[in-house]
């Protein structure tokens, strides 16, 4: 088993330390290390010979060089998410990599052959990192995203318990770009009479997912939560929260709602709770619904929200209410956001359009698109 993102790096010392003790042979540890710092005092303290760095080389295999230079900020950290490196092995597939997109390619990218004004619209991790390889090529770039904030939803999915980490990958693909030489612009959001101003040569549509709402009576009641919202800290929940989706998006949201000492309860369609979650996540994801005691209904198709509750069908065709709840937050995923529609390709000469903003999916694809993109201009 490889150790998740909820597993910090050095996870194992005291057990290394114990090996060192009774063996007289070097002692080589590998713990999730993301950074120098706590392997270095480890060889320093003689509890280990030598501190393996594997996953954290293929994230970023300048480590050694950024960290003899100081330019730590610069440093691009494995989060853990396992689900290009790992998953891609298995299978026989070359390895990905989910915050470094050129893994296994790094020859390919050349600078470009002429200068172009590039437009990045949304400020994801797609974005940013389209914004910043295009800068790297030569491009000169801006980026412009709608909120105050840059990460999107990369930036929320660092709230649940144990995926602090995430923000790390955030924070330095914003230090990528700054470093390139990106302008980045907050809190505008781009319309086609802006690029129309503007005139960029390329645009890159990196707009990211919205909350799926399905066509559920009561679904817009102005009393029911939204999951961003809740995790953004932009509305609070009641003690009594019932949390409708029990996908990876609705169960990291209960995982986050009960470490907050929230009495938590979550439907979900199939008969599983996070099916859609990598296992060696999910282990850990399970363990918190143990730990905060959230009740589970599965299998059960909801028909109907109520302001405290809802009404479902299971798959044997019972019908059932549950209520008495002071909070209802939708999580039941996302769906693509492109506030161009059919207009999109007329918006400059060259029009890409990335991630989620072609179809909700991982983080994976959005940063792979974003490479293939900044890559082709």
């Amino acid at each position: 088993m490889w150790a998740p993102t909820c597993i910090h790096g050095g996870f194992n010392a005291d057990f290394v330390t114990e090996i060192k003790r009774a063996v007289q042979i070097p002692v080589i540890m590998v713990g999730r290390f993301t950074e120098p710092y706590y392997a270095e005092l480890m060889v320093k303290e003689g509890r280990t010979d030598l501190v393996a760095f594997g996953r954290q080389s293929i994230a970023d295999p300048e480590l050694p060089i950024k960290a003899f230079r100081g330019e730590m900020e610069s440093l691009t950290p494995c989060i853990a998410c396992l689900q290009g490196c790992v998953a891609n092995m298995f299978q026989g597939n070359p390895i990905e990599c989910l915050v470094n997109p050129r893994t296994g390619r790094e020859a390919e990218l050349k600078a470009a052959a002429v200068k172009k004004k590039v437009l990045v619209i949304g400020g994801g991790v797609g974005g940013l990192y389209a914004a910043y390889v295009a800068a790297l090529r030569g491009h000169e770039v801006t980026l412009c995203e709608k909120k105050v904030v840059l990460g999107g939803n990369m930036r929320l999915a660092a709230y649940p318990p144990g995926k602090g980490d995430i923000v790390g990958m955030v924070r330095n693909y914003i230090v990528l770009c700054q470093k390139a030489n990106v302008t980045l612009l907050t809190g505008i959001e781009v319309t086609k009479e802006y690029i129309e101003v503007n005139a960029p040569d390329a645009v890159i549509v990196a707009t990211g997912a919205s909350p799926l709402v399905l066509p559920i009576p009561g679904i817009r009641d102005s009393s029911i939560l939204s999951g961003d919202d809740v995790l953004s800290g932009e509305v609070q929940c009641g003690q009594k929260v019932l949390v409708v989706g029990g996908g990876m998006v609705g169960s990291e949201l209960a995982a986050f709602l009960g470490e907050a000492e929230h009495e938590v309860t979550v439907i979900e369609l199939r008969d599983k709770i996070g099916a859609d979650v990598i296992s060696e996540h999910r282990k850990y994801l399970m363990k918190d619904f143990s730990d905060y005691n959230i009740t589970t209904i599965t299998g059960a198709k909801v028909s109907e929200i109520h302001k405290d509750g809802v009404s479902y069908t299971l798959e044997d065709g019972t019908r059932n209410c549950i209520n008495g709840f002071d909070s209802v937050v939708l999580a039941m995923g996302y769906r693509n956001y492109n506030p161009f529609g059919e207009d999109v390709d007329k918006l400059a000469k060259e029009v890409y359009v990335i991630g989620d903003a072609v179809k909700a999916r991982r983080a994976l694809d959005a940063t792979r698109e974003a490479y293939e993109a900044a890559k082709n201009i």
